[in-house]
Formats: C-alpha cells, sequence, structure tokens
C-alpha cells in the first residue's frame, strides 16, 4: 500500500518537471514540492507516524493488497 502510494505520489510530483524539461535552481515553489517529497518519502521509510498524521487529513484511507 504505502509503496504504491509513495510511487503515485511521486509521480505526480514529477510531471510538471518533465514536462517543463528543466527544472530552476532558483526557483523557491519547485524546491518546496521537492523538499515535501522527499520529507514525506523518508516519513514513510521510517514510520514517521507523527509527520504522516500532520500532513494527510483526519479522513485519509488508503488500501493496497499487502
Amino acid at each position: 500500500m504505502k509503496t504504491v502510494l509513495i510511487a503515485a505520489l511521486a509521480a505526480l510530483l514529477a510531471m510538471p518537471l518533465l514536462a517543463q524539461g528543466q527544472m530552476k535552481n532558483n526557483d523557491k515553489a519547485v524546491q518546496e514540492i521537492i523538499d515535501f517529497r522527499n520529507r514525506y518519502i523518508e516519513a514513510e521509510e521510517n514510520k514517521d507516524v507523527a509527520y504522516l498524521d500532520k500532513i494527510f487529513s483526519d479522513d485519509f484511507f488508503a488500501l493496497n493488497p499487502q
């Protein structure tokens, strides 16, 4: 479940960068998205429930075959 969710989130966040063709290093918004993505992946890997509770809404629900 979490692997699929991480992959989907990463793909969703990477689409604008791929479409743009090139990321500007000084673009603050792009850097914030990348930082969020990296922090999210780190929280998933380290089972940081406090951070995940902070970013997901109270009614968030996900399923996977695992």
